[in-house]
């Protein structure tokens, strides 16, 4: 197991994340507005782990707890989608079931990173996060806490659809009714 990060529960957290990015300064605020917004209000606490790239804790001999991945894509660097491919490939598989987030500046996104990004977020089935990430990262931080937070399991209520089927709907109210029996429809 010393070649890609194992997924863990934390006994000590309700909730753990990893942020990777290359940018210290979004790597700090995030992990400042995670610790004080999740150890507020949630109950139990989170904890915040930070590195530039994944191969960083793999090497570790005491790995970091994670429950929850967010990946920063810094679309000024010219090769920041294959160094986010290479960051999840070093990921346990147990991540790919939706506990890894790409997170994506809409400021700075242009037209030709975005289909990378799509082809990226579909490849894997990830979550995306977009936002203004200089100016407006408190509420990135705060849909990032609540998506960790869901698909770990550290919240309680209704659960996050994230099946295929929702993601495709035309808006319809009997459009289920229309789909063959033949389709996945479990949630």
């Amino acid at each position: 197991m010393a070649g890609f990060l194992p997924i863990c529960q934390s006994a000590d957290y309700a909730l753990s994340i990893l942020l990777v990015s290359d940018i210290e300064s979004q790597l700090k605020n995030f992990s400042t507005v995670l610790n004080d917004t999740g150890n507020g209000e949630r109950e139990g606490s989170v904890k915040v782990y930070t590195c530039e790239s994944v191969s960083q804790i793999v090497h570790l001999k005491d790995k970091p707890q994670c429950d929850f991945v967010a990946l920063f894509v810094n679309e000024k660097r010219f090769n920041a989608i294959h160094e986010v491919e290479q960051n999840l490939l070093k990921l346990d598989q147990a991540f790919m079931f939706d506990r890894v987030c790409l997170i994506c500046d809409n400021v700075q996104t242009s037209g030709g990173f975005m289909p990378k990004i799509l082809h990226l977020k579909h490849k894997y089935q990830l979550h995306a996060l977009w936002g203004n990430l200089e100016e407006e990262f408190v509420g990135v931080c705060k849909r990032l806490l609540n998506l960790a937070s869901a698909v770990c399991g550290a919240t309680t209520g209704f659960p996050l659809v994230t099946h295929k089927v929702w993601h495709g709907r035309s808006g319809s109210p009997h459009e289920f009714s229309t789909y063959e029996s033949t389709q996945d429809r479990t949630f």
